[in-house]
Formats: C-alpha cells, sequence, structure tokens
C-alpha cells in the first residue's frame, strides 16, 4: 500500500470524530490523533485485510473494478474502520479493518463473533471469484 500522507489520515480521523455526534458511543474515550496514526500505520505495516472475511485490499479493487465493473465509488474498495463493539468508541481495542460488504452488513446487529461466521461464507464467494478470474 502507498504511504497514506498525514492530511488523508487527519481527515479520516476528523470524519470519525464528526460521525459520534449523531450517535455517540455508551462506552471507551476516542483515540488520539498520534493513537489513530501509530494504529492505522502499524495496520498497513502487514497486508491489509478485512477482519471478518479476510479479503485483501490489495485484491478489493480488481474484483471490484476489473471483474464485476460496480458502479460502486472508488473509496468503497478501502478498508474501513469498523467498530467491534458498536456502543463503544473509536480506539485501537475496539476497531479493525474491514471491507465494504462486511462492515455495512454486519451494523449493529451482529456482534464482531457472529459475523466472523457469516464473514467464512462471504470470504468463499470472493475466492470463487478470485480463482475463476485468476486474480492473484
Amino acid at each position: 500500500m502507498p504511504e497514506i500522507d498525514e492530511k488523508t489520515l487527519k481527515s479520516l480521523y476528523s470524519r470519525k470524530k464528526q460521525s459520534l455526534k449523531k450517535h455517540p458511543p455508551i462506552r471507551g474515550s476516542f483515540w488520539s490523533f498520534e493513537e489513530f496514526k501509530e494504529w492505522y500505520t502499524q495496520q498497513y505495516s502487514k497486508e491489509a485485510k478485512c477482519y471478518y472475511c479476510g479479503i485483501p485490499e490489495s485484491i478489493i479493487e480488481k474484483i471490484y473494478w476489473d471483474i464485476k465493473g460496480t458502479k460502486r465509488p472508488r473509496t468503497r474498495t478501502r478498508l474501513e474502520l469498523d467498530r467491534l463493539d458498536p456502543f463503544g468508541n473509536y480506539n485501537a481495542k475496539n476497531v479493525v479493518l474491514a471491507c465494504f460488504n462486511c462492515n455495512n452488513s454486519k451494523s449493529d446487529i451482529f456482534s464482531a463473533e457472529e459475523f466472523k461466521a457469516i464473514g467464512k461464507e462471504i470470504r468463499l464467494f470472493w475466492e470463487k471469484i478470485s480463482s475463476e478470474h485468476e486474480v492473484v
């Protein structure tokens, strides 16, 4: 993954902070920008993949654009920040990277552990598409 500049990180951090105004968390404190930056950088120091289905971010764009020809915006091909506990805050103990499909499907309906079982099925779907089209 190309290195993300400070401006982009600050924008992502700010959007998450703003989103909490609509639905304030019940538990946990919000991380500082430095904590967020360290966490985010660490996540991308290895191959970044969805916590639930395991699809690597490097494969998502290929599937969405090269194979499926989606009308989704390119922002949907990046891994998103998902709170394991949807009623908790954004911090290193409560946040994972998730693909758009898993993040939106999980919502606040499923627990992280419940959705991991669903993620296994989603992974089978991604693997089938990848193998049929030789995505590496």
